[in-house]
């Protein structure tokens, strides 16, 4: 793996060889590759800050060299963006988004039966964004979030999947709260 860093930009990338590799194939039965599969991969982190916007950015494009042993999307993209102040000079508190996405590959589907994700080549999923909202407050040493998971739910497509025939958690509300004490 090679690793290049300049302030807050980090460039890596590396190949991975992956040899007797055990998969489920289309059948459902446990095959062995008798090939090396390599997987080539790149990330590419930048972190910008303008005043007390953030905007934390990694981006992975990855190619296997055997997609029907190891299927991998082409592209993963995450970004949390959010304004983070404080206020009185005891609140701290940050507000923004987080987005996450990757490109349209066949995964692999869950088999019950089996309890293994097993490949296959017929339904891709993906292409599709998942953005979350959220709120994190810290006044002294209580911690309190509230977050609204996949708040893009139904805006473009019901075509949200995790996984093949599983489709990804619909819009939810969650908060929590976190109090330290001292020992």
């Amino acid at each position: 793996m090679v690793v290049f860093v300049w302030k807050r930009f980090e460039l890596s990338g590396g190949i991975d060889l992956l040899n007797d590799l055990i998969y489920w194939s289309t059948d459902g039965t446990p095959q062995q590759s008798s090939q090396v599969v390599q997987v080539y991969r790149s990330q590419v982190k930048e972190h910008f800050i303008i005043n007390k916007i953030h905007s934390d950015n990694t981006l992975v494009a990855q190619v296997t060299s055997n997609d029907q042993v190891l299927p991998l999307p082409l592209f993963s993209y995450f970004s949390s963006n959010y304004y983070q102040n404080v206020l009185f000079d005891v609140l701290n508190f940050q507000i923004g988004t987080d987005i996450r996405y990757h490109s349209a590959f066949f995964a692999p589907y869950y088999m019950p039966a089996t309890s293994q994700f097993t490949n296959q080549s017929s339904i891709k999923i993906g292409n599709y964004v998942v953005a979350d909202l959220f709120l994190n407050i810290l006044l002294k040493r209580a911690r309190v979030y509230v977050k609204i998971d996949h708040v893009n739910q139904g805006f473009t497509n019901d075509a949200y999947y995790n996984s093949v025939l599983y489709p990804a958690n619909p819009r939810s509300f969650k908060f929590g709260v976190s109090w330290n004490f001292y020992d």
